[in-house]
């Protein structure tokens, strides 16, 4: 394959020009569209539950001698603090972040060149969904199998959310909720890596996070493509900044300014 070499970034991995990453139902560094996350902003209050539905994913020119695909998909944007959603609290867009993992596919065969919407979710399930071997690939945990351990499974969010029965493994896709009371939009990031080998030394059970599954990509990534969804469920950003949830798209908006 002929490609041009952009540069060398983590892992050993080469960003080629050939190699890249789309999606039919948003572009990259435009908005997310809230079909594809774990809640919207509501009409009334603050949020409310989204469809959760996993993206249609397309890929295309790999570096020759990839032998598998692995997908990550990170919000680099998130928040670890206190004040998460609690009312009067404004959270800064210099505040803290932390990456976390929205989902972790590794081991999809070399010649698949697409998963289609709804494949790594058709929507939230309250308990967890199941890791481990899928049609695409082998699949661990995200998230929210930390969330709904942490303090905030004692927040009820939506009306017909019980808290007793949230926690659990979460394997496969479930999308973002940022905070209502961020000032930054969140920057969804949907990599593929293309691999040198066939599988990663991961556990078939599928219990394994993304940081596992980061570490055992490493020294084999030839190379990898990125696709960014911005997204924000802030009323006042939503209002000032006119991107919500994937509507048409006008000039000058924040969707359309690369934030990575």
């Amino acid at each position: 394959m002929k490609a041009v070499l952009l540069g060398i970034l983590g892992f050993g991995s080469v960003v080629f020009a050939d190699f890249t990453l789309e999606s039919s139902a948003f572009k990259n560094g435009n908005c997310l569209p809230e079909e594809f996350t774990y809640c919207k902003a509501a009409k009334n209050g603050h949020i409310e539950q989204s469809a959760d539905i996993s993206p249609p994913l397309e890929w295309d020119n790999p570096p020759a001698g990839t032998r598998s695909f692995a997908i990550i998909v990170t919000d680099p944007d998130a928040v670890d603090l206190p004040y998460f959603d609690l009312p009067n609290k404004v959270i800064s867009p210099s505040a803290p972040r932390v990456v976390v993992h929205h989902w972790i596919l590794v081991n999809i065969p070399s010649h698949v060149r697409s998963i289609p919407e709804g494949a790594g979710s058709e929507g939230f399930v309250e308990g967890g969904k199941p890791v481990g071997r899928t049609k695409y690939g082998l699949t661990g945990e995200n998230v929210y199998s930390n969330v709904f351990k942490s303090f905030l499974s004692k927040r009820v969010e939506f009306s017909d959310e019980d808290p007793k029965k949230m926690e659990g493994v979460y394997g496969d896709y479930d999308g973002g909720c940022p905070p209502w009371n961020d000032m930054k939009a969140h920057r969804y990031t949907y990599t593929i890596y293309a691999l040198n080998v066939e599988g990663l030394n991961l556990p078939e059970d599928g219990m394994f996070t993304g940081d596992d599954a980061m570490k055992a990509m490493r020294g084999h990534v030839l190379g990898h493509a990125k696709l960014v969804g911005l997204y924000s469920t802030n009323k006042d950003l939503i209002k000032k900044k006119y991107c919500s949830s994937g509507k048409k798209q006008k000039k000058g908006g924040w969707f359309q300014r690369r934030a990575y």
